[in-house]
């Protein structure tokens, strides 16, 4: 019986790790005796298997607020509930103080370690430190670029594409839609989260709310938002109608709001099938910086990145997806009008291109990126 460890320590891990191919995949083999740890109460319930045990972290996390450091009290905590008791552990981040520790005491005990990554590589996770994990998992050739240039051994780094998008390869897309008016999606970010990287964020999201929304307007665009798992709604207040703010768990504050999605009323987009029929819905899909940018991409659906702060400077990846897609970026209102009116009137306007940044940040995106990502696992564990 093989010991396999999955921390999914916050909600789009748990999503990388727990609701795509890739865990179905793992459970299948009963050989793997899998525990999972997970901030996500609601995808806890949805892990379930003979060979499957949850753990639910959400409360550890809360006991930060005694005063005890993270990158000391989770490691702890983990080894109290037998993480260490692994011949495996998988991770979506690893450059955290107390991921860090988590992988030092892992290696102290010659446990094999695989990090997945699970979305953008933010500006933390490409730190130069002095402990890496045994492999790691990544989505294309520009992340693979992106990690060398670090110092990390070549060999250590494995293109796999990523699982969450291998569901867009089985979901058919519905007929196109004549919609009228057009509809247009905004995919917020949390990037207030993250003060150093995005300084001024609230203020320049809500500058870009009010462009978009102004757009609209001017271009006869109904539009929705479609708010991060972390984000605010209430920075949307006055800027976008509130009953076409959806939330992460399509919960929105009138339920009985009809959400422009054909699984009817508040679709839980959390599940990944139905966030690529909300995708599928619209007729443009606008962005920070959020891989969603993508996902809209795979389903040749005409992207723009709005970024007025210029924030793709903070990442060596967004900033090479700049370049590559530099067709979908734009830092300005007159320059989103002018995007916006050339894909409502020629929605395939530069699918050729888009089909190239995709093989590039995404790999084959054959639907089979769970099964490579296995592969490794197999590997490791030989």
């Amino acid at each position: 019986m093989r010991r396999v460890t999955i921390l999914a320590n916050s909600a789009l891990a748990g999503r990388l790790f727990l609701k795509t191919p890739f865990f179905d995949l793992l459970k299948k083999d009963k050989n793997n005796y899998i525990k999972v740890f997970t901030t996500s109460g609601s995808l806890a319930k949805t892990v379930q298997g003979d060979n499957v045990r949850v753990f639910s972290i959400k409360k550890w996390f809360l006991l930060n607020k005694l005063g005890l450091k993270r990158e000391k009290l989770i490691p702890l905590i983990y080894k109290l509930k037998g993480v260490f008791d692994s011949d495996i552990i998988l991770f979506a981040e690893w450059a955290s103080p107390e991921a860090y520790a988590i992988l030092k005491e892992a290696k102290s005990r010659k446990i094999c370690t695989l990090f997945v990554q699970e979305g953008s590589i933010n500006p933390t996770d490409v730190y130069p430190i002095d402990l890496y994990p045994d492999k790691l998992a990544v989505w294309g050739q520009v992340a693979r670029d992106l990690y060398i240039e670090k110092d990390i051994d070549p060999a250590r780094i494995v293109i796999t594409g990523q699982p969450r998008f291998d569901w867009y390869q089985k979901f058919k897309l519905p007929d196109s839609a004549v919609n009228s008016p057009k509809k247009m999606l905004f995919a917020s970010q949390a990037l207030w989260k993250e003060p150093q990287a995005y300084p001024d964020a609230e203020k320049n999201i809500i500058e870009t709310a009010k462009i978009i929304s102004k757009t609209a307007r001017e271009l006869n665009i109904e539009l929705y938002c479609k708010l991060h798992p972390s984000d605010k709604r209430e920075l949307y207040k006055g800027i976008i109608d509130d009953d076409k703010i959806l939330s992460d768990t399509g919960v929105s504050k009138n339920k009985q709001a009809k959400w422009f999605c054909s699984t009817g009323y508040d679709p839980d987009i959390s599940d990944l099938k139905n966030l690529a029929e909300l995708i599928s819905s619209y007729d443009i899909i606008v962005t920070i910086l959020s891989t969603i940018g993508l996902e809209a991409m795979i389903l040749k659906k005409p992207t723009i990145f709005f970024d007025i702060a210029g924030y793709h400077k903070s990442s060596k990846l967004n900033t090479e997806l700049k370049k590559q897609a530099h067709f979908a970026f734009v830092d300005n209102e007159a320059d989103f009008k002018k995007l916006a009116g050339l894909y409502i009137e020629k929605p395939q306007a530069h699918s050729l291109e888009a089909e190239k940044v995709l093989y590039n940040f995404i790999y084959k995106n054959d639907g089979n990126a769970s099964e490579r990502i296995i592969n490794v696992v197999e590997d490791l564990l030989t």
